[in-house]
Order: C-alpha cells, then sequence, then structure tokens
C-alpha cells in the first residue's frame, strides 16, 4: 500500500524536485502542519485534527522522496525528520491532555501514552547508534501516526479505551525491542 501511495504521488514529487522544494523545508512544514493538528486536538476538533494529521502525512512522504530523487539525502535530515517527529508527537497529546485536562485518570494515560510512543523511537535510536536496528513490535511510527488518526475519528466516550490499547501496543512494542536488543550483549566493546 506504501509502495503504490509513491507511486501516485511520484509525479508531485518530481514537480516539488523540479521547484527546488529541499526535503527539510518539506520536514519542517509537516512539522507546522501537525502542530496545528496538535491544537485542533486541544479545541476537541478530532476530527478536523485527524485530517489536518493526514495532510501532514504527506509531507513525511513527500521529504524523504523529495531527498532520494533530488539526491540530497544527508544524515542532518534523517536527524531533523527523526527528531521534528518526535516534537509533533508531543503537542499532538499535548493537545489531548490540554482538552481532557479536567480528568485526572486520562491526563495519566495520555502522558503514559506519550512516555511509551517516545520510547518506541528512543529504544530504535539508541539501538541505531549501537549498530543495530530494532523494528520490532506492532507501534512503529506509522503505526502510533494512524492508530491516533483512526481514534479521532471514533466517538470520544470510549477515547478512554482507546489510549490503553495505544499503550498495551507501545509497551510490547518497547519490550519486544528491548529484547531484540538483548543481541547487543554479544558484541564486545573495542
Amino acid at each position: 500500500m506504501k509502495d503504490r501511495a509513491r507511486r501516485l504521488l511520484r509525479p508531485l514529487v518530481r514537480l516539488l524536485v523540479r521547484l527546488g522544494i529541499s526535503p527539510n523545508m518539506l520536514t519542517f512544514t509537516g512539522f507546522l502542519v501537525t502542530t496545528l493538528a496538535g491544537y485542533f486536538y486541544a479545541m476537541g476538533r478530532f476530527t478536523l485534527a485527524a485530517f489536518v494529521l493526514l495532510f501532514a502525512g504527506l509531507f513525511d512522504v513527500f521529504d524523504g522522496d523529495v531527498a532520494r530523487l533530488s539526491n540530497k539525502v544527508t544524515r542532518y535530515g534523517a536527524f531533523l525528520d527523526s527528531t521534528l517527529d518526535r516534537f509533533t508527537e508531543f503537542f499532538v497529546f499535548s493537545g489531548f491532555i490540554y482538552y481532557f485536562q479536567k480528568d485526572f485518570l486520562m491526563v495519566f494515560l495520555l502522558v503514559t501514552a506519550l512516555f511509551l510512543s517516545l520510547m518506541v523511537s528512543y529504544t530504535r535510536a539508541r539501538g541505531e547508534g549501537l549498530g543495530y536496528s530494532s523494528r520490532k513490535g506492532p507501534m512503529d511510527r506509522a503505526a502510533r501516526y494512524f492508530y491516533v488518526i483512526g481514534i479521532s475519528f471514533l466517538p470520544k466516550a470510549h477515547f478512554e479505551l482507546y489510549i490503553i490499547v495505544f499503550i498495551i501496543l507501545t509497551f510490547i512494542t518497547v519490550v519486544r525491542r528491548i529484547v531484540d536488543l538483548t543481541r547487543l550483549n554479544e558484541i564486545k566493546e573495542v
């Protein structure tokens, strides 16, 4: 499905390259659009926020494809993309926390969900920093992103349940990556 979407968007990617739009500019624009989604979540406009997130997701596709097509793939670009992705997770969950601020249990669950979401990315990044990448578990970045979009269209009355499921799935992902990275014990330090 991802490859099919990329093929459909290829003409637009070529246009962006011809226009001289830099991959980092697309990354930053996606970050700004996602921040707007966080605002809509805070205002309780979940459906609108989900559509804004979907739109922001296009920039996540475009930045990498433009970088590859224009031969501008850089380590800094990858770093910027990953770093701004963590900021966007923070802004989206902050929007939820603001909206549910009077419900202590929901705030606790949302802070836990945010923490685990960041830990999924941290375990992968830390493993890569040590020379081994783990992508184990059901809640990689794309899955978390689409999960949040999906629950945004569901009744808010059950939002607590959706977040509990999110917590369980992200916890499983963190644990699977930690277990997968135990193979680092086999690698001797130099």
